[in-house]
Protein backbone atom coordinates (compact mmCIF):
# COMPACT_ATOMS: atom_id res chain seq x y z
CA UNK A 1 0.00 0.00 0.00
CA UNK A 2 2.78 2.41 0.91
CA UNK A 3 4.67 1.67 -2.32
CA UNK A 4 1.51 2.14 -4.41
CA UNK A 5 0.82 5.48 -2.68
CA UNK A 6 4.38 6.67 -3.39
CA UNK A 7 4.01 5.74 -7.07
CA UNK A 8 0.75 7.65 -7.36
CA UNK A 9 2.25 10.73 -5.74
CA UNK A 10 5.25 10.59 -8.09
CA UNK A 11 3.01 10.44 -11.18
CA UNK A 12 0.94 13.36 -9.90
CA UNK A 13 4.04 15.55 -9.34
CA UNK A 14 5.40 14.70 -12.83
CA UNK A 15 2.06 15.69 -14.38
CA UNK A 16 2.11 19.04 -12.62
CA UNK A 17 5.68 19.71 -13.77
CA UNK A 18 4.86 18.87 -17.39
CA UNK A 19 1.88 21.22 -17.30
CA UNK A 20 4.13 24.06 -16.13
CA UNK A 21 6.67 23.71 -18.96
CA UNK A 22 6.76 26.96 -21.07
CA UNK A 23 5.32 26.55 -24.54
CA UNK A 24 2.92 23.78 -23.64
CA UNK A 25 0.00 26.18 -24.40
CA UNK A 26 1.46 27.76 -27.53
CA UNK A 27 -1.55 26.81 -29.67
CA UNK A 28 -3.94 28.65 -27.36
CA UNK A 29 -1.69 31.78 -27.38
CA UNK A 30 -1.74 31.88 -31.19
CA UNK A 31 -5.52 31.80 -31.19
CA UNK A 32 -5.61 34.95 -29.02
CA UNK A 33 -3.56 37.02 -31.50
CA UNK A 34 -5.46 39.35 -33.90
CA UNK A 35 -5.47 38.25 -37.56
CA UNK A 36 -2.87 39.85 -39.81
CA UNK A 37 -4.20 42.44 -42.27
CA UNK A 38 -3.89 41.79 -45.97
CA UNK A 39 -1.36 44.28 -47.41
CA UNK A 40 -4.03 46.04 -49.50
CA UNK A 41 -6.27 46.53 -46.47
CA UNK A 42 -3.54 48.47 -44.68
CA UNK A 43 -2.92 50.93 -47.54
CA UNK A 44 -3.85 54.57 -46.91
CA UNK A 45 -4.86 56.68 -49.91
CA UNK A 46 -4.64 60.48 -49.89
CA UNK A 47 -7.19 62.10 -52.21
CA UNK A 48 -6.70 65.78 -53.08
CA UNK A 49 -8.97 68.16 -54.97
CA UNK A 50 -8.36 71.58 -56.48
CA UNK A 51 -11.16 73.96 -57.47
CA UNK A 52 -10.32 76.15 -60.47
CA UNK A 53 -12.23 79.07 -62.02
CA UNK A 54 -11.66 79.63 -65.76
CA UNK A 55 -12.82 82.79 -67.52
CA UNK A 56 -14.30 82.58 -71.02
CA UNK A 57 -11.25 83.93 -72.86
CA UNK A 58 -8.96 81.59 -70.95
CA UNK A 59 -11.17 78.63 -71.84
CA UNK A 60 -10.93 79.57 -75.51
CA UNK A 61 -7.14 79.55 -75.22
CA UNK A 62 -7.19 76.14 -73.55
CA UNK A 63 -9.46 74.66 -76.21
CA UNK A 64 -7.40 76.09 -79.08
CA UNK A 65 -8.66 76.29 -82.66
CA UNK A 66 -10.45 72.93 -82.57
CA UNK A 67 -13.04 72.54 -79.77
CA UNK A 68 -12.25 69.66 -77.45
CA UNK A 69 -14.88 66.91 -77.14
CA UNK A 70 -15.14 67.35 -73.36
CA UNK A 71 -13.72 69.31 -70.45
CA UNK A 72 -12.08 66.12 -69.20
CA UNK A 73 -9.55 66.40 -72.02
CA UNK A 74 -8.35 69.91 -71.18
CA UNK A 75 -4.51 70.09 -71.02
CA UNK A 76 -3.83 70.32 -67.28
CA UNK A 77 -0.19 71.35 -67.69
CA UNK A 78 -1.30 74.39 -69.68
CA UNK A 79 -4.05 75.05 -67.11
CA UNK A 80 -1.52 75.27 -64.25
CA UNK A 81 0.75 77.51 -66.34
CA UNK A 82 -2.11 79.95 -66.98
CA UNK A 83 -3.01 79.90 -63.27
CA UNK A 84 0.56 80.82 -62.30
CA UNK A 85 0.68 83.71 -64.78
CA UNK A 86 -2.88 84.88 -63.95
CA UNK A 87 -4.18 84.42 -67.50
CA UNK A 88 -7.85 84.10 -66.57
CA UNK A 89 -7.35 80.88 -64.57
CA UNK A 90 -7.68 81.10 -60.79
CA UNK A 91 -7.14 78.39 -58.17
CA UNK A 92 -9.71 79.15 -55.47
CA UNK A 93 -9.46 76.11 -53.18
CA UNK A 94 -7.36 73.08 -52.31
CA UNK A 95 -8.23 70.29 -49.86
CA UNK A 96 -7.32 66.65 -49.19
CA UNK A 97 -8.45 63.71 -47.09
CA UNK A 98 -6.84 60.32 -46.33
CA UNK A 99 -8.72 57.02 -46.09
CA UNK A 100 -7.81 53.35 -45.72
CA UNK A 101 -8.41 51.20 -48.77
CA UNK A 102 -12.09 50.22 -48.91
CA UNK A 103 -13.12 52.58 -46.09
CA UNK A 104 -14.87 55.96 -46.07
CA UNK A 105 -13.39 59.17 -44.72
CA UNK A 106 -14.79 62.69 -44.76
CA UNK A 107 -14.01 66.24 -43.77
CA UNK A 108 -15.87 69.52 -43.54
CA UNK A 109 -14.67 73.08 -43.14
CA UNK A 110 -15.37 76.71 -43.99
CA UNK A 111 -12.99 78.66 -46.19
CA UNK A 112 -12.75 82.02 -47.91
CA UNK A 113 -13.04 81.92 -51.69
CA UNK A 114 -11.44 84.68 -53.77
CA UNK A 115 -13.21 85.56 -57.01
CA UNK A 116 -13.65 88.40 -59.47
CA UNK A 117 -16.62 90.72 -59.36
CA UNK A 118 -18.38 91.68 -62.56
CA UNK A 119 -18.95 95.24 -63.59
CA UNK A 120 -22.20 96.47 -65.12
CA UNK A 121 -21.00 95.66 -68.69
CA UNK A 122 -20.28 92.03 -67.77
CA UNK A 123 -16.49 92.35 -67.65
CA UNK A 124 -14.37 91.19 -64.74
CA UNK A 125 -13.57 93.78 -62.12
CA UNK A 126 -11.76 93.73 -58.78
CA UNK A 127 -11.35 90.62 -56.63
CA UNK A 128 -13.81 90.01 -53.77
CA UNK A 129 -14.12 87.33 -51.10
CA UNK A 130 -16.94 85.16 -49.77
CA UNK A 131 -17.28 82.42 -47.18
CA UNK A 132 -17.91 78.90 -48.47
CA UNK A 133 -18.75 75.68 -46.58
CA UNK A 134 -17.04 72.57 -47.97
CA UNK A 135 -17.87 68.88 -47.42
CA UNK A 136 -15.61 66.20 -48.92
CA UNK A 137 -16.14 62.43 -48.57
CA UNK A 138 -14.14 59.65 -50.26
CA UNK A 139 -13.99 55.87 -50.40
CA UNK A 140 -10.92 54.61 -52.31
CA UNK A 141 -10.55 51.09 -53.71
CA UNK A 142 -7.02 50.10 -54.75
CA UNK A 143 -6.48 47.73 -57.68
CA UNK A 144 -2.85 46.82 -58.37
CA UNK A 145 -3.57 46.45 -62.08
CA UNK A 146 -6.14 49.18 -62.83
CA UNK A 147 -5.30 51.98 -60.36
CA UNK A 148 -7.40 53.62 -57.64
CA UNK A 149 -11.18 53.85 -57.97
CA UNK A 150 -12.34 56.77 -55.82
CA UNK A 151 -16.01 57.01 -54.92
CA UNK A 152 -16.52 60.57 -53.69
CA UNK A 153 -18.91 63.38 -52.87
CA UNK A 154 -17.67 66.96 -53.03
CA UNK A 155 -19.98 69.82 -52.10
CA UNK A 156 -19.39 73.58 -51.78
CA UNK A 157 -22.09 75.90 -50.53
CA UNK A 158 -22.10 79.59 -49.79
CA UNK A 159 -22.01 80.08 -46.03
CA UNK A 160 -24.24 82.42 -44.01
CA UNK A 161 -21.24 84.66 -43.48
CA UNK A 162 -20.84 85.29 -47.22
CA UNK A 163 -21.12 88.82 -48.56
CA UNK A 164 -24.43 89.84 -50.10
CA UNK A 165 -24.75 89.89 -53.89
CA UNK A 166 -24.55 93.18 -55.70
CA UNK A 167 -26.63 93.91 -58.78
CA UNK A 168 -23.70 93.43 -61.14
CA UNK A 169 -22.46 90.29 -59.44
CA UNK A 170 -25.61 88.17 -59.18
CA UNK A 171 -24.54 85.58 -61.75
CA UNK A 172 -21.28 84.67 -60.02
CA UNK A 173 -22.92 84.62 -56.60
CA UNK A 174 -25.66 82.32 -57.91
CA UNK A 175 -23.05 79.95 -59.32
CA UNK A 176 -21.34 79.76 -55.94
CA UNK A 177 -24.50 78.85 -54.03
CA UNK A 178 -23.93 75.15 -54.62
CA UNK A 179 -21.35 73.10 -56.49
CA UNK A 180 -21.73 69.36 -55.90
CA UNK A 181 -20.28 66.31 -57.66
CA UNK A 182 -20.89 62.68 -56.65
CA UNK A 183 -19.39 59.92 -58.77
CA UNK A 184 -16.63 57.30 -58.98
CA UNK A 185 -13.40 58.15 -60.79
CA UNK A 186 -10.58 55.78 -61.76
CA UNK A 187 -7.23 57.44 -61.07
CA UNK A 188 -3.61 56.61 -61.75
CA UNK A 189 -1.57 57.31 -58.57
CA UNK A 190 0.00 60.76 -58.78
CA UNK A 191 -1.78 61.78 -61.99
CA UNK A 192 -4.43 64.51 -61.87
CA UNK A 193 -7.80 64.19 -63.61
CA UNK A 194 -10.76 66.52 -64.04
CA UNK A 195 -13.50 65.05 -61.85
CA UNK A 196 -16.32 67.42 -62.80
CA UNK A 197 -17.28 70.90 -63.92
CA UNK A 198 -19.97 73.55 -63.78
CA UNK A 199 -20.57 76.53 -66.06
CA UNK A 200 -22.41 79.73 -65.25
CA UNK A 201 -22.11 83.41 -65.98
CA UNK A 202 -19.03 83.16 -68.20
CA UNK A 203 -17.05 81.21 -65.59
CA UNK A 204 -16.24 77.49 -65.73
CA UNK A 205 -15.59 75.85 -62.37
CA UNK A 206 -13.44 72.70 -62.54
CA UNK A 207 -12.80 70.08 -59.86
CA UNK A 208 -9.39 68.47 -60.38
CA UNK A 209 -8.59 65.32 -58.37
CA UNK A 210 -5.40 63.42 -57.53
CA UNK A 211 -4.83 60.23 -55.50
CA UNK A 212 -1.56 59.19 -53.85
CA UNK A 213 -0.58 55.95 -52.08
Amino acid sequence: MTRNLETALTLTVMGLLLGAIPGSRSCEAQDDQPPQLHPLEAIAVQVSVTVVHIETEAMDKLRGSAPLPSLATLPLNRLWEMARSDEGVHIVSRSSVSALNGHKASMGFTETERHKNKSGNGQSGEFAERGVVVHFEVKPQVDRQKGIAVQFNYKREESKAATNSTEGNQEEEAMAEKFEISTTLLLTPGRARIAGAKYNGGITMLLVMTAEL
